[in-house]
This record gives C-alpha cells, sequence and structure tokens, in this order.
C-alpha cells in the first residue's frame, strides 16, 4: 500500500510539471462532507487577510502564504512570485479550499484557525484564550 501511494504521489508530481499547477490538491478524495452552510470563499480570504496583516509586497502577500503553502499548491513557480497579488491570491484560494475540504464542520473561526496554525494545530490552539481569540475575531469579521 505505501508503495502505491508512492507511485501515485510521484505521478501527481510529474503531472503537475507538465500541467503546470499542483494536480496533488485535486487528486485525493475529500475526508469530510460539505459543511450544510458553506461558508463564502471570497469573504473568508477577506478576513484572512485583514487578520494575516501582510505587506502585499513581501513575500507571500497579504496572506502571509508560507513557502511550504506555496509549493504545495505551486510546485512550477518560485516563492518570488508570491509578491504578486494576483498570483498570492490564487495561491490563497487554492490553499483556503485544501483546508475547507479537510475541517470537519469548517466555521470561519475554525478556517481561520487552521490557516495560521495549520489543520494539526486548529484542535490544540482552539482551546487556549488566544486561540479562542482569534477564532472570535474571525467569525466578528466574517459576520461583519
Amino acid at each position: 500500500m505505501k508503495t502505491f501511494r508512492r507511485v501515485i504521489g510521484i505521478f501527481c508530481l510529474i503531472l503537475s510539471f507538465w500541467l503546470g499547477q499542483s494536480v496533488a490538491t485535486y487528486w485525493y478524495v475529500p475526508l469530510h462532507s460539505p459543511s450544510v452552510t458553506p461558508l463564502d470563499e471570497t469573504r473568508l480570504l477577506w478576513v484572512i487577510a485583514q487578520l494575516e496583516n501582510g505587506d502585499p509586497d513581501a513575500l507571500g502577500g497579504r496572506y502571509c502564504i508560507s513557502h511550504i503553502v506555496w509549493t504545495q499548491h505551486r510546485l512550477w513557480a518560485p516563492y518570488y512570485m508570491s509578491k504578486w497579488d494576483f498570483y498570492a491570491k490564487e495561491v490563497a484560494r487554492e490553499h483556503l479550499r485544501w483546508l475547507l475540504r479537510r475541517l470537519h464542520e469548517p466555521t470561519s473561526g475554525r478556517v481561520y484557525l487552521a490557516w495560521r496554525y495549520g489543520l494539526s494545530g486548529t484542535r490544540t490552539h482552539e482551546r487556549t484564550a488566544a486561540g479562542k481569540d482569534l477564532a472570535q475575531r474571525a467569525e466578528n469579521l466574517y459576520a461583519a
């Protein structure tokens, strides 16, 4: 089974270079069913941009996209392209969709915690006071 997964991973990597985009993000079946009330992606990206407070001209752009996230969704493009808002927004949208497919019962607060701390850090930070505060701020901005 491990060999099969490696072969599929290598196949997705080669295919992503050939197509010019990351096929691996679309290859796997979602782990959780979509929520009953879908969240507005454009609004969530706005909330993330407001809370991350990133410099639009810096690496990672206004969404503070890390190098790891960039290479996960854009293997073909060098990381310095994350300065350009068009590419940063495109990668941010893909990463947001990736998070929404993997989060169980996504809310705007949980999505932001997953954006900032990763999927594994979401549970940990949901219990802390700082994490609850960040999640509440995201909920308030999303509702405003």
